[in-house]
């Protein structure tokens, strides 16, 4: 980052968000709640495989930072996850 020209102040800024953006302590700023909730989007796939409505729901009210991040997750994962009724209705004998 010096080789582009950027601030000491911007380079220290990058990497302090870098270091925490899997424990979110000591830093909320942000450019931070972007790429938390960045991160969230990429991995909840490999991290809740299958995860019904209610549970997907708690997770993003509890996880997410930024109303950008529950929009995109709940056009993404949320409005397709399957709910419980639905789970029911795949067994055979279920009414």
């Amino acid at each position: 980052m010096q080789k582009l020209g950027f601030d000491e102040n911007v380079m220290d800024h990058v990497c302090k968000i870098i270091a925490n953006h899997h424990s979110a302590r000591e830093i909320d700023t942000p450019e931070f709640r972007i790429l938390w909730d960045a991160d969230w989007l990429v991995n909840i796939p490999d991290e809740f495989p299958g995860a019904e409505k209610a549970r997907l729901k708690k997770l993003i009210d509890k996880t997410f930072k930024t109303a950008a991040g529950k929009k995109k997750d709940g056009e993404l994962f949320l409005n397709r996850a399957p709910t419980q009724e639905t789970n029911n209705d795949r067994f055979p004998g279920n009414t």
